[in-house]
């Protein structure tokens, strides 16, 4: 039974139970108990029979100790709310629900079972604190009134009763807030530095980190961003979770590395992007999810987006100058077709396809594997004519021979020197 008992003497001396870091082993009787992010109380300010006393002894009305009740309860709830959530929030509301119905646990004076007057109060599970209404028992808040033993004081056994809530146990230690004997420690208004370690080895918090796979364009030496339980945030970032709670994840597609390379969420097979926890594969998709657990403990979630290679092509016309083209993108490790049509009409003028100014011997189309952004530049000619202005100008040289039955032109124009041949006499010509 989780009681007080107020008459019974323990002679226990109070000693310092830290060792080494550590709490003494009576201790790991605490459990966790409390797993939901709300939870909230409900007292329905009745007293039930129950008297309070004032400074000076006094009975004191009703309704001031009504008061004094509820504002014993805000207290003592908030001091455990703010302990158990001084690194991370294990539990994000313990407010005061309208009703019973709206509550996870309630708080009530009543005749405890079994009740002699000996019972300050008891706590039978998570949902229920109760405190003793006995005609034998004086509740104050003042310490002085408690000190000299005239009245119990209620912030006291709150304090201790909702200990049971969270699941801590009896101990022998004037130093701690479950000791159980009021008589001993009439007024005791925290929790020890051992309290507060079980309590947060029972409610555990973890480090965890998170990131991407690149330098932005920042010039900050940030990661990007990822969207991180629906918030965007800038990674590399980390923080503290309680344990169990959940946390969603989505790589954010199309950012930009320092080397202005478009950066994705690539669902190819080759790479495929994934998420790893500690430098090992986790799951190929752009949204995880997962519930926070001891192996979180200092893990690094990091997303592997993938290089999108930009592929511009330029149109460089012998008489109308370059002509950007529409862009492409290519993965990183992923290989493309790339093509160019084979006649372009600009201006009433009908230019030929002639080749790549990259290596005039690729054929059109052409398979790339680019391993950086990069522009192509393919050459289009206007057949039978030259943009340099001596290109026919020796007249000392045949300017069209006959070979085997093929008309041959060779000419200087765009810096280069071009044969053209004619099977029909001269009436159409193609670029060799």
């Amino acid at each position: 039974m989780k009681k007080i008992f107020v008459f019974i003497f323990i002679a226990l001396l109070a000693i310092n139970i830290k060792v080494n870091g550590q709490c003494q082993n009576i201790y790991t009787t605490w459990h966790r108990t409390i797993y939901k992010k709300v939870y909230k109380w409900y007292w329905d300010g009745g007293l039930h029979g129950a008297k309070f006393r004032g400074k000076n002894y006094e009975d004191i009305p009703i309704e001031q100790a009504k008061e004094k009740v509820r504002q014993a309860i805000i207290w003592a709830v908030n001091y455990w709310h703010t302990t158990v959530n001084e690194h991370a929030t294990v539990i994000d509301d313990m407010s005061r629900a309208d009703n019973l119905s709206q509550a996870e646990f309630e708080i009530v004076f009543t005749n405890l079972e079994g009740d002699d007057g000996s019972n300050l109060g008891f706590c039978p599970g998570p949902d229920k604190i109760e405190l003793t209404n006995a005609g034998n028992i004086y509740w104050t808040d003042d310490d002085d009134v408690a000190e000299a033993k005239q009245a119990y004081d209620i912030r006291t056994t709150l304090l201790h009763e909702l200990g049971h809530l969270f699941g801590a146990e009896h101990n022998g230690y004037l130093n701690s807030v479950m000791y159980p004997n009021q008589v001993d420690r009439p007024v005791f208004h925290w929790l020890s530095a051992c309290d507060k370690e079980t309590l947060w080895s029972i409610y555990p918090t973890y480090q965890i980190s998170f990131d991407n796979n690149f330098v932005d364009n920042t010039g900050n030496g940030t990661h990007g961003k990822m969207i991180q339980n629906n918030s965007t945030k800038t990674v590399p970032n980390s923080s503290i979770y309680p344990d169990g709670e959940s946390i969603t994840l989505t790589a954010i597609n199309q950012q930009t590395d320092n080397q202005n390379h478009q950066i994705i969420w690539y669902n190819g097979s080759n790479p495929h992007s994934e998420w790893k926890r500690n430098g090992v594969h986790i799951s190929p998709s752009q949204t995880y999810n997962f519930t926070v657990s001891a192996g979180d403990d200092d893990a690094t979630y990091q997303a592997q987006l993938r290089k999108n290679y930009r592929i511009d092509k330029v149109s460089q016309t012998e008489f109308d100058g370059n002509i950007s083209e529409n862009t492409t993108y290519i993965v990183e490790q992923n290989s493309g077709s790339l093509s160019a049509p084979s006649t372009k009409t600009i201006n009433g003028k009908t230019y030929k396809f002639a080749g790549w100014t990259d290596n005039i011997n690729a054929p059109n189309p052409r398979t790339i594997t680019p391993n950086d952004n990069e522009t192509y530049t393919a050459l289009y000619k206007y057949p039978k004519h030259s943009n340099k202005l001596n290109a026919y100008s020796s007249g000392s040289q045949n300017k069209i021979v006959k070979a085997y039955g093929t008309l041959c032109s060779v000419y200087e124009s765009m810096n280069k020197v071009w044969l053209e041949t004619s099977d029909d006499n001269g009436q159409t010509w193609e670029i060799s």
